[in-house]
């Protein structure tokens, strides 16, 4: 894995810091996910990582192709975080640790469901919002219109297949580029398909989303120097009801920091899902 901005030298050994997700509440209330439920949504939490880091990939290829180098500044540094699934692997009589709040017994009747976390580079705590839930805001600065310009061609990407909100980064160095760039995280999907809610992970409002994101998207000069298109649905497609509001608006769940040193993380990557960047 690439390490985390910040780090230190321990015994001529690079030491890097990284923070381990879980779910803490998927709409529930606090604390009631089970080992089963927060290993499904987890997973859906990765395939989303893999895709945006597929499609933000794609965009800046399309940069380097259609943007020459003395205009090149005019399009901001983004990039995704890198990560792995981790397995809490608890060994012989030992117990769940404290931060997963799993006891023995939720532990033992969860099989063959497993204790999973997403592990992160630990970046600064400053985080910008991009977009929202059901918000896709007009922004004029360079790094607010690069922004808008990816979640446009996410859409592209995917074939008009899924929209991408709740867009957020913090600032790092990039481990491949050594620059400073802004690193997207816990991003959130819309789907076309007229299944349930939380068809691609949680805060999946189906067409609702993928209807908003057309009405408030506002081509800006990244999308126009790119020449991505107008942004619409396809032709006689049917937006369907609106999604329950309130008490669902922000059901995307909350994900839980934690982990210690008496337990030991496994590496893993999710069934069905592309590897995990390293």
């Amino acid at each position: 894995m690439a390490p985390c901005d910040q780090g230190v030298t321990l015994e001529g050994k690079e030491h890097h810091s990284y923070v381990l997700k879980r779910f803490f509440n998927i709409g529930n209330g606090a604390e009631k996910v089970s080992v089963s439920e927060n290993q499904k949504y987890l997973y859906l939490e990765a395939e989303r990582l893999c895709l945006l880091q597929e499609a933000v990939q794609g965009f800046y290829q399309l940069v380097d192709d259609q943007i020459s180098s003395d205009k090149r500044a005019s399009i901001a540094d983004f990039d995704v975080t890198d990560f792995q699934i981790a397995c809490e692997v608890v060994l012989g009589d030992g117990k769940p640790s404290r931060a997963s709040n799993v006891t023995d017994e939720q532990y033992i009747e969860a099989a063959p469901a497993k204790l999973v976390w997403i592990m992160e580079p630990e970046r600064k705590h400053t985080i910008t919002k991009w977009s929202g839930t059901l918000n896709h805001p007009v922004h004029v600065s360079l790094l607010g219109q690069t922004a808008s310009a990816i979640a446009h061609y996410f859409w592209l990407h995917t074939k008009g297949e899924m929209v991408l909100a709740d867009m957020q980064s913090t600032e790092g160095i990039s481990s491949t580029t050594k620059r400073l760039t802004n690193f997207l995280f816990d991003p959130m999907t819309y789907t076309t398909a007229m299944e349930d809610l939380n068809t691609s992970g949680l805060g999946d409002f189906g067409q609702k989303g993928v209807a908003t994101f057309f009405d408030m998207h506002r081509c800006g000069a990244v999308c126009e120097m790119l020449a991505l298109g107008n942004i619409e649905p396809e032709a006689g497609e049917d937006q369907g009801d609106e999604a329950e509001e309130a008490d669902k608006e922000d059901n995307k769940g909350t994900l839980f920091c934690g982990g210690d040193n008496d337990h030991e993380y496994a590496m893993e990557s999710a069934p069905g899902t592309p590897t995990a960047a390293t």
